[in-house]
């Protein structure tokens, strides 16, 4: 979004120093705001500015989620329609809570692990391979899905 550096600086969280109110990967661009006063205004610069390069945000497919620890209601629109207010949305394979809760995350990479696992059932089984090789192949196919994205 083109703007100056101070414009946006009261609206997102501070991390090192600098403000962060969006993150952007490829097509995909979470905007941060702590406030509904805060989004709806990064929401109508992002619309503005997409619209004179020639793109349109699709309403339809924005969504908008609240990290709080209470249940809290917001109106946002984009383009005068209103966006669906959700509780969770997959984000670069992370699925993101309006609780900031991590056990749906865990959860899905302890499944994505059992089930590599078992994938490899003829392995464990077979009498010619060795523990110490079974150890390796557990950390390095199995241990490393159950991990994946975590940091330790």
């Amino acid at each position: 979004m083109r703007a100056s550096v101070d414009e946006f600086s009261w609206i997102g969280i501070m991390m090192s120093g600098r403000t962060i109110n969006n993150l952007r990967y490829a097509d995909d661009i979470v905007l941060i705001a702590t406030s509904q006063e805060g989004l709806q205004t990064l929401i109508d610069k992002l619309s503005t500015v997409s619209h004179e390069y020639g793109l349109e945000i699709n309403a339809k497919k924005t969504k908008v989620l609240v990290a709080s620890k209470d249940a809290t209601v917001v109106q946002v629109t984009c383009n005068n329609l209103p966006l669906e207010q959700v509780q969770s949305f997959r984000y670069l394979g992370s699925t993101i809570t309006d609780t900031c809760d991590c056990r749906v995350e865990i959860t899905a990479h302890l499944g994505m692990a059992k089930a590599a696992a078992k994938s490899l059932t003829s392995l464990w089984k077979d009498r010619s391979l060795n523990t110490q090789l079974k150890s390796r192949l557990m950390q390095t196919l199995v241990w490393s899905v159950a991990m994946y994205g975590c940091e330790a």
